[in-house]
């Protein structure tokens, strides 16, 4: 949990640089929170009603749309 907020706190000092660079940091913590959502226990004991691989699948596949996104707007 502690990557993740240092992440965010990355991705709102890097909106003042630029824009690409704060989304990828943002790709990065959802690609954070899949990997986080992988580990033994008792990070993933907390959801009992999804798969671990499930949830790890949508933070990925969030990641990687957001980086997507991020790099298809003209700048």
């Amino acid at each position: 949990m502690l990557a993740e907020l240092v992440c965010l706190v990355a991705a709102v000092v890097a909106a003042t640089v630029s824009f690409r660079l704060s989304g990828t940091v943002l790709a990065l913590v959802c690609a954070t929170a899949g990997i986080m959502r992988l580990l033994p226990e008792p990070w993933w004991a907390t959801v009992r009603n999804r798969g671990r691989g499930f949830d790890a699948t949508l933070f990925f596949c969030a990641a990687i749309a957001m980086f997507l996104f991020t790099w298809s707007i003209p700048g």
